[in-house]
């Protein structure tokens, strides 16, 4: 039988040893040194994510090719409008020149309680609050940028992803696109073309 002093000691190396593997946990999956002290005085506490009031949560993720952006919001009541690139009409530009435009179409659809409770849950299972303001690879001057943004009663915290990311992030995209969207393909599959109004957007050709 260990001694009471040993026992305590031995307490304590486990604990820290615990302590140790939490931390590499979390760094491995994007969380920062900095990030990783926000884990202890996080201004958004996880019951608060799960049901604090108002809520939105919106990603915005942009072609720099066509200029359109795929916009998903969602607010507390379960109200999802998603805007997504669907297409190209060919056009004719002056002098005759063929070129193509490319629309979006603009669906709109109600989450279950239990998709948008199971949504609020993902995000601060993956602490999203403790996570970078940014995620960048400097070495890529083109390519993919996506916001991650989560509005919590008064706080608002947005995640700028740019040819880099982290697996929180991944996580919960992955969590709307095969969870949420997945489940509405109807909505998608019916959703109107989305009306442009500005001057200088070129009429399709018949």
């Amino acid at each position: 039988m260990l001694r009471r002093p040993h026992a305590k000691y031995l307490l304590t190396l486990v604990l820290l040893a615990t302590v140790a593997g939490v931390v590499f946990a979390l760094w491995r999956n994007g969380h920062s040194p900095s990030s990783l002290m926000k884990l202890v005085w996080s201004p958004v506490p996880h019951e608060q994510i799960l049901h604090a009031s108002p809520f939105r949560f919106s990603i915005a993720d942009r072609n720099w090719e066509t200029g359109l952006s795929d916009e998903f919001t969602v607010n507390e009541r379960g109200h999802v409008e998603y805007a997504f690139e669907a297409g190209r009409d060919r056009i004719i530009l002056d002098g005759g020149h063929e070129a193509f435009q490319s629309y979006r179409k603009i669906a709109t659809f109600e989450l279950s309680r239990d998709e948008l409770g199971s949504l609020r849950r993902t995000i601060a299972d993956e602490r999203f609050f403790a996570l970078d303001d940014r995620y960048v690879d400097e070495d890529v001057a083109d390519g993919t940028s996506v916001s991650y943004t989560v509005q919590v009663g008064s706080t608002t915290k947005r995640v700028y992803c740019s040819n880099a990311s982290t697996p929180a992030i991944i996580a919960i995209s992955r969590f709307v696109h095969e969870r949420l969207l997945a489940a509405h393909r109807d909505a998608l599959a019916h959703a109107p073309r989305e009306v442009r109004n500005a001057p200088n957007d070129a009429a399709p050709t018949s």
